[in-house]
Parts: C-alpha cells; structure tokens; sequence
C-alpha cells in the first residue's frame, strides 16, 4: 500500500486545521540554498499541536524542534532515500507514530507555548535589570 500524498498549495487556516487533523504525517524537507535555511519550522510546531508525526530535514532551525527518535524524526537534507526511509517508518508503525504524537504535544507544551515563551522572557528581563542594578552598585 503507497502512502496517498496530496500537495495543496496555499489554504486557509480553517481548512488547514481540518488538514492537520486528517493528516497521518508532516514532512518539511527543507534545504539551505544560497546561505538560506528554515529558520524555525513552523509548520512544524502546528503539526505537533494538532497531534501529527513530523518529519524534518537536519537543517537551519528544525533541529531545535525537532529531537530525532523523540519527538519526530530528523533526515540528512537532500536525501530522498533517507526521506523515504524516514516516511515509511513511521506509516509502517503505528506505536511509534503515536510515541512521537505525544512527544510532538509535550514538545509544543513545554518549549513552544505562549506561557513558556512567556516565562523564559520574564527570566531574560530579571536578568538584565539584575545585571543593570548589580553594575549601578559599583
């Protein structure tokens, strides 16, 4: 059985939540032309919201989303064969893709979540009016 591949082009978000959610797997084969890569992903981070396996090329920023084998899984960029390989994986096991479903979440939840974002920003201000009080002192 061949996995059914629909290229989509630009939707919605409506209709890209309804795609994420009927999606077995995101795959974000990234390449860095000209000095330019991915610099974060994503579509990364809203595929592992929805609860989506995610695959990604080990390049530019997606490796600070994705942990290979934890919470998706990583492939040389450029390499069709190991994309493939990578593809089948985890379509062909499903306590894997759901190992990384749960693991994408926790991802998101943890490191990528408005009050985690929030939370390591409050900790770079104290820090900063730390250092700037500590220097006045002097």
């Amino acid at each position: 059985m061949y996995p059914f591949i629909e290229f989509t082009g630009r939707v919605d978000r409506n209709t890209l939540f309804v795609q994420y959610q009927q999606a077995d797997l995101l795959v974000l084969p990234s390449v860095t032309m000209n000095g330019q890569t991915e610099g974060l992903g994503v579509v990364l981070l809203e595929a592992m919201a929805a609860g989506v396996p995610v695959i990604g090329s080990r390049t530019g920023g997606i490796p600070d989303i994705i942990e290979d084998g934890v919470n998706g899984l990583l492939v040389p960029p450029g390499d069709p064969g190991a994309l493939a390989d990578a593809i089948l994986s985890i379509l062909s096991d499903p306590d894997l893709a759901d190992r990384f479903r749960t693991a994408g979440l926790q991802t998101v939840q943890e490191r990528f979540s408005w009050d985690s974002i929030a939370d390591r920003f409050i900790q770079v201000y104290k820090k900063a009016l730390y250092k700037r009080d500590t220097a006045r002192r002097r």
